[in-house]
């Protein structure tokens, strides 16, 4: 029998969680979530285990607040002004950690985690956007955590460094078929496999 251990935040309408992920390091005391609006948040796990009922005004703040617009929650998509849902989120690294979004639109922000007194609030501009150019259904960590792999209906995969915000590989695609039509391109998932290969 599946119960609720412990839960964060209040659900909202237009605000679904469309990715999760733990925050940086091994010891997973961070929880992060990118909603359907763009906005990325972390919550810092507690070591309580008690049980919260449905009906619970738990509205506990996060403790790391990534805003996806110039407000938080507030991040609209400059291409046809949908929303900008997370299409991929991770955080990497122990040394520098950072926090790397993608969105549908195929935008990508690069964070780096606060530490210390910082790390409460809302945090600032992001250290990196990069525009891949067409839509996203999939961004993953590629690389070791130094770049991410993205792609979607229409758009290829590829590569991008997020040091150089460059594309460093890009698949090509396939020739047209017998009627001279473009072979159709749609991924929901990509997976970086040993030795860096998609």
């Amino acid at each position: 029998e599946s119960s609720v251990v412990r839960r964060w935040g209040q659900q909202a309408c237009g605000r679904g969680v469309s990715r999760a992920c733990w925050g940086p390091g091994a010891e997973e005391t961070h929880v992060g979530v990118g909603l359907e609006d763009g906005t990325v948040r972390f919550w810092r796990r507690s070591a309580s285990t008690v049980a919260i009922a449905e009906e619970s005004e738990d509205a506990s703040p996060p403790s790391v607040d990534f805003a996806a617009g110039e407000e938080i929650g507030k991040g609209v998509a400059p291409h046809g002004g949908g929303p900008n849902g997370i299409a991929g989120l991770f955080a990497h690294g122990e040394a520098a950690p950072r926090v790397v979004a993608g969105e549908r639109t195929g935008r990508v922000r690069v964070w780096v985690w606060p530490d210390g007194s910082a790390a409460h609030g809302p945090q600032g501009e992001p250290l990196a956007t990069i525009e891949t150019g067409k839509a996203a259904a999939v961004c993953r960590s590629a690389a070791g955590g130094e770049g991410v792999a993205v792609g979607g209906k229409g758009a290829d995969p590829s590569v991008w460094s997020l040091e150089a915000g460059k594309a460093v590989w890009r698949a090509r695609n396939l020739p047209n078929d017998e009627l001279d039509l473009a072979v159709p391109i749609w991924l929901t998932d990509l997976k970086v496999a040993e030795g860096g290969r998609l």
